[in-house]
């Protein structure tokens, strides 16, 4: 049985992984240290998280509009991409990101 939510989040838990550990391994060498602290690893998250937000969203935006689309209406993913930057801008693919960042 596949479950395409489980592999969808499993994805963005990967790419927030890959960007925290080198994200992590760059800090490490630029401040020449060993190990960050409890501070530095919270702030390290949260700008890797919302990193990872930003990368991913447009995806999210594309596949909602590709959930919700009119019954008769098969359209694919490059279509459904080019509808929302056409009807509503660049901005379209951000759309909601806001209560994303936050939660």
């Amino acid at each position: 049985m596949f479950f395409p939510c489980f592999s969808i989040s499993s994805n963005y838990q990967i790419l927030e992984y890959l960007l925290y550990s080198n994200s992590k391994e760059m800090v490490l060498r630029k401040a020449n240290k060993t190990d960050l602290n409890g501070t530095e690893v919270m702030l390290l998250g949260a700008a890797v998280s919302m990193a990872g937000t930003l990368i991913s969203h447009p995806i999210d935006t594309v596949r909602t509009a590709l959930t919700v689309q009119v019954a008769g209406t098969q359209i694919g993913i490059f279509e459904s991409t080019r509808a929302i930057l056409k009807d509503k801008g660049f901005s379209g693919v951000y759309r909601g990101i806001i209560p994303n960042m936050v939660c």
